[in-house]
């Protein structure tokens, strides 16, 4: 039994108690006393430091980034205006490529009415030289007579004519100033 006191006095250590055998373990880990205060405290302050250093790091690179956004949102206001700035030039000039249009479509127009108008007076002139020339047969009673109502039927064509092209403008609105000026155009024989 002497034999068995002791070896577990061994594992207790040469106090005896279980306690002391904890601290000497403890102990053997870390140094005893200030020296291990010491190095924690350098340690933290080392942390610190570093953590200090990253936080200023941050810092800068937030406030870089701040002017970075401030700069940039400079930039889109100044882009923001000019680009209203242009938008109202382009609707300028829209308008008033839309004014020269109207102009070129008068001219056009004019001109067309004049082409027809010429054409319809050559063809009566050759008509009336064939006529005098004696190249032309003059009218037999038979087509004298219906020459009224060959030119009532003309008239009421024309007038369908018309009333179609109007009903097709006030369809189509976005066609009317071109139908009105087709409208014109029909009209141009009978003030021949």
């Amino acid at each position: 039994m002497a034999a068995a006191a002791n070896a577990g006095r061994g594992a207790l250590g040469a106090s005896g108690s279980l306690a002391s055998t904890t601290k000497s373990a403890r102990a053997g880990a870390k140094p005893a006393g200030k020296a291990a205060d010491n190095l924690t405290r350098a340690g933290l302050k080392q942390k610190a430091i570093a953590l200090r250093r990253d936080i200023e790091l941050k810092l800068t690179a937030i406030q870089q980034l701040e002017d970075s956004i401030a700069s940039q949102t400079e930039d889109a206001h100044a882009l923001s205006t000019l680009l209203a700035e242009r938008h109202d030039a382009v609707a300028a000039l829209e308008m008033q490529a839309t004014s020269v249009q109207r102009e070129i479509n008068t001219a056009l127009y004019e001109k067309q009415k004049a082409v027809e108008t010429i054409s319809a007076l050559a063809r009566l002139l050759q008509r009336f030289e064939l006529l005098e020339a004696g190249k032309m047969p003059p009218l037999t009673a038979d087509e004298a007579s219906r020459v009224l109502e060959r030119l009532a039927q003309a008239e009421e064509m024309q007038r369908n004519v018309r009333k179609l092209v109007m009903r097709l403008a006030t369809e189509h609105a976005d066609l009317a100033e071109v139908l009105d000026r087709v409208a014109q155009l029909i009209d141009i024989a009978p003030r021949l």
